[in-house]
């Protein structure tokens, strides 16, 4: 069982208010942080909705696999579970570090294994056309071809791309900050 350290913070309210003033400060990009305030939000429904306590302390491993199974019944994707575990397992995770919990009983738990078959990715003929249907000439040619490059080229996720500011880009050292 969790146990609380700081009597500062107790409640998962005030423990998530906390959290989210503490990635503001650490310069977080805008969509990490809604993403934590959405997810961990989600689990404090949950917890509310089986009748299960808001201390911090009171959060036990228990809590998330009935979650799992919750969202497993509704049919929701492995990703999508996936993606709400690691938001609480960040948030506990933080809880550790920053001493209001004494134990992470949730520092362990595995994501869902999901079992796709392999992914079917485009074909040399396919990245040829897709990449020759700009118009290399103009403003715009050139930069969705930049932009299908970037994509290509570093694995980047689209919201990590989108996020790209001029002065992330360091053309002389070869790199791109996300």
């Amino acid at each position: 069982m969790s146990r609380s350290v700081s009597m500062q913070v107790t409640t998962f309210d005030e423990a998530l208010a906390v959290f989210i003033k503490d990635a503001k400060r650490r310069g977080l990009r805008e969509f990490t942080i809604t993403y934590y305030q959405r997810e961990l939000n989600h689990f404090r429904t949950f917890l509310v909705s089986v009748g299960h306590s808001l201390f911090i302390h009171d959060v036990q491993r228990k809590h998330l696999e009935e979650l799992v199974e919750d969202m497993q019944v509704r049919g929701l994707r492995t990703t999508t579970i996936n993606s709400k575990l690691r938001a609480i397992r960040a948030f506990f995770h933080w809880l550790l570090e920053n001493k209001y919990l004494a134990v992470n009983d949730l520092a362990k738990f595995p994501l869902v294994r999901d079992r796709k078959n392999s992914v079917e990715t485009f074909t040399v003929k396919q990245l040829h056309a897709l990449f020759n249907a700009t118009d290399k000439r103009t403003f715009t040619g050139q930069r969705d071809y930049t932009f299908m490059m970037l994509l290509l080229e570093t694995g980047i996720r689209l919201n990590e791309s989108c996020g790209i500011l001029i002065e992330d880009v360091k053309l002389s050292e070869g790199l791109v900050y996300s």
